[in-house]
């Protein structure tokens, strides 16, 4: 048993193992292995959103932005559509698209299908092959 070796799963989202003490994320030195460095400012994402699978065709580099763009829903979301949400002060759904930290799609409005299909187009527009809608 070579004892240099041991994975685990980094913050319960990401594959990591350790060599020699020191601990890596695999999906990181798969792109390593391929391609070489990953360049300074840049990220490895995961294209499925699976970040358990680490085969090279699901990786990409991106800028830490682009990463951004291609999130999940998050889990505490009331309206079930990424990047709506109820907005209390106005009492109507609010839809929020964001680009490299600026507002680049808010509105406001009380037809939840209508403000999906506005968001939708703004992130096919602007998010582009890295948009998600789930």
């Amino acid at each position: 048993l070579d004892t240099r070796w041991h994975t685990s799963i980094a913050g319960g989202r990401y594959l990591q193992f350790t060599f020699e003490g020191r601990q890596f994320l695999l999906h990181r030195a798969i792109w390593i292995y391929h391609y070489g460095d990953i360049p300074e400012g840049m990220e490895i994402d995961h294209i499925d959103g699976n970040t358990l699978n680490n085969l090279i065709e699901n990786l990409r580099c991106v800028t830490p932005s682009s990463n951004q763009h291609n999130r999940k829903i998050n889990s505490n979301n009331r309206s079930g559509i990424k990047g709506i949400s109820w907005h209390e002060k106005s009492k109507k759904w609010r839809g929020q698209l964001k680009v490299n930290g600026n507002y680049v799609f808010q509105k406001y409005s009380n037809n939840l299908d209508d403000l999906k299909a506005e968001l939708d187009e703004a992130r096919r527009l602007h998010h582009c092959e890295y948009a998600r809608f789930e």
